[in-house]
């Protein structure tokens, strides 16, 4: 359990990071720009590569299969953590509501 928390967390900063890059916000290609500035579907390639080098495989109990389980739980890691940051930004965000 403590493992798949400090993946989650290790992935939460590398796709926070990367999408604060200079390069990476000023990007013109469309399908690149909406890739890298959207959390969940970063982080689904950025997951399941980290998924892959932590060994960390849900579900690895029931089955594996190489490629699939590793995608599988960087798509799942992914959408947890994406409502996680979206129920943060809800609790302690700031709305500035302007005339």
């Amino acid at each position: 359990m403590l493992g798949f928390f400090f993946y989650a967390v290790v992935g939460k900063l590398f796709i926070y990071t990367f999408q604060k890059f200079p390069l990476v916000r000023d990007i013109k290609n469309k399908f690149f720009s909406e890739l890298f500035l959207c959390d969940y579907c970063l982080g689904v390639w950025f997951f399941s590569i980290l998924s892959w080098v932590f060994s960390i495989i849900l579900f690895k109990e029931y089955f594996y299969v190489p490629v699939i389980s590793e995608l599988a739980t960087g798509v799942i890691t992914s959408f947890l953590v994406h409502l996680i940051s979206i129920g943060w930004k809800e609790k302690f965000g700031v709305i500035v509501v302007e005339r």
